[in-house]
């Protein structure tokens, strides 16, 4: 099983480019796909465990298995990896390959910002993205499905980089600590467009995320800014011995970057 994450700053077009490259080829799947159905997988095998002696638990396992709809629910999906102990399981495998993955992570997050919602929120995502990450490696490592991710540990770490109210910045010996600890992907794609566009793509789309609400003009550009710049640090350090690291002009229309991608890929 191959990882290809795609990284980019806000409003790049991210998103965009996961769809069409899953639309267009039947061996690549979106990550959060992958992770219901790995979560269906395993316990179908654990059917007997005596955990689901528990009626609702059983119940909505033989409801998600028989009902593809309701199976490929994310909050039965949540539901079923918390209350069956699969989460805790992803965690422990996390610890188990990563030794200091987890204290590292969190010492990243909390020190580098005094914005209490950004530190919870940047948390709970990081939590998810390992929760999806080792499960979906559990079920499916043996095959040759290619996994396409948008919201990866990589960009995860540009968000960590860039918090909306720094109270210091990230030295490259500290981005190279938390690349130590993270699941590199097998291929980067990195997606670059000067800030001024991402944040007119962002206008056109009418949606905000939280951290970025309270941002107007210049505050947002230089966030982007800054975005694009811990990535080029990142890009460098992973260029030397890890994933091929594919750059992408996104400021050209999407058909464009779509033909640029796939022929790199």
């Amino acid at each position: 099983m191959q990882h290809i994450e795609i990284v980019g700053p806000l409003g790049v077009g991210k998103t965009t480019l996961l769809r069409s490259l899953v639309d267009n080829n039947d061996n690549y799947y979106k990550q959060e796909e992958v992770w219901k159905s790995s979560v269906l997988k395993i316990l179908k095998e654990r059917k007997d465990d005596p955990i689901f002696s528990n009626k609702f638990l059983s119940s909505l396992l033989k409801l998600g298995i028989k009902i593809p709809f309701f199976g490929q629910s994310t909050y039965t999906t949540k539901f079923l990896s918390r209350g069956t102990g699969l989460r805790a399981e992803a965690f422990f495998e996390y610890s188990r390959r990563y030794p200091q993955g987890l204290k590292t992570i969190q010492d990243s997050i909390e020190r580098y910002s005094n914005d209490s919602v950004w530190i919870k929120r940047n948390l709970r995502r990081m939590t998810g993205s390992i929760e999806r990450y080792i499960i979906s490696d559990k079920a499916f490592c043996d095959t040759n499905k290619t996994i396409l991710l948008d919201e990866g540990f990589v960009k995860r770490g540009c968000e960590l980089f860039v918090p909306p109210d720094p109270i210091t910045y990230f030295s490259k010996k500290e981005i190279e600590k938390y690349l130590d600890v993270i699941p590199i992907p097998n291929k980067l794609v990195f997606m670059e467009a000067g800030p001024e566009i991402c944040e007119r793509r962002l206008d056109e789309r009418g949606y905000y995320p939280m951290e970025y609400q309270n941002l107007k003009g210049r505050e947002m550009i230089e966030r982007f800014k800054r975005f694009n710049k811990y990535f080029q640090i990142i890009s460098e350090i992973l260029k030397k011995e890890r994933p091929q690291v594919i750059e992408v002009d996104a400021e050209k229309p999407p058909s464009e970057v779509l033909e640029m991608v796939e022929r790199a890929l």
